[in-house]
């Protein structure tokens, strides 16, 4: 996501990961638990799951850059770093078309992820669901709503053709092929136009501390809330499912950020 590699500190995580040097600058923590702040009103396990989620899925999204390029022929390394990463030396191409599967191919890592998620929701969790403490029910109801919110907007947000995002460098490449001659403008054109036009970022899920869940589970959150209701054995009403996930407090959590 961005132009340049930022410097190394002593305070860098470093580790190899199929074959691929992966490095996390500090400042990519310190971003990841100030978008997920507000996971702290539900509880200390949420916030640091989200900053857990962001590290896997940023992880995995730029895999997709270094193995896709890793079939043509190029060599990349990792580098997480604010508010994303860098897979560098993965679009080390000469071909274009092949440039243009490295930039989607993160992306795609990511919708596949978020895929089997959903799998998981439906066809996993109501298998162990009534099996679970009310707390581990709400913590992995909590981690199933982070994992979908962060595989899904984000790419589609990195799909933009705007620069530097993956949509952007796509964009860039086609619209080159298309027009030799100022298909580069143009596509920074496109992009400096989205970017005044696109201020806001999609809202991650909320987290209403005010309220409980007035709804019935069914109609909200499909086999997640399903799979939970079947606790109380109910679709009619969800007091004791409330209580099942948010204890003895007020706290609900509103699916804006899923599916």
């Amino acid at each position: 996501m961005f132009l340049l590699e930022p410097a190394e500190t002593q305070f860098d995580l470093k580790f190899w990961l199929f074959r691929t040097h992966v490095r996390v600058h500090p400042m990519f923590w310190a971003v990841s638990a100030l978008l997920g702040e507000y996971f702290l009103k539900v509880s200390l396990g949420a916030f640091f799951s989200w900053i857990v989620c962001c590290f896997v899925s940023v992880v995995i999204h730029e895999l997709g850059h270094v193995l896709s390029g890793r079939l043509f022929g190029s060599q990349g390394h990792i580098v997480l770093y604010s508010f994303g990463g860098l897979a560098i030396g993965s679009s080390d191409l000469a071909r274009r078309w092949q440039r243009i599967i490295v930039y989607l191919a993160g992306p795609a890592a990511q919708l596949i992820v978020w895929v089997l998620v959903i799998a998981f929701e439906w066809y996993c969790f109501p298998l162990f669901a009534r099996n679970l403490s009310p707390e581990a029910l709400k913590f992995v109801i909590v981690l199933i709503v982070q994992l979908k919110f962060i595989n899904l907007y984000w790419p589609i947000l990195n799909l933009m053709p705007i620069w530097p995002l993956d949509g952007g460098r796509v964009s860039r490449e086609v619209l080159d092929w298309l027009l030799p001659r100022n298909g580069i403008s143009i596509s920074l054109g496109i992009s400096f136009s989205l970017r005044r036009c696109s201020r806001q970022i999609p809202s991650m899920p909320s987290i209403n501390t005010s309220r409980s869940f007035r709804t019935c589970p069914r109609e909200v959150g499909g086999a997640l809330y399903s799979s939970a209701c079947s606790r109380c054995r109910t679709t009619r009403s969800c007091s004791k499912f409330t209580k099942t996930i948010v204890g003895t407090t007020s706290t609900g959590i509103t699916m804006s950020g899923a599916d």
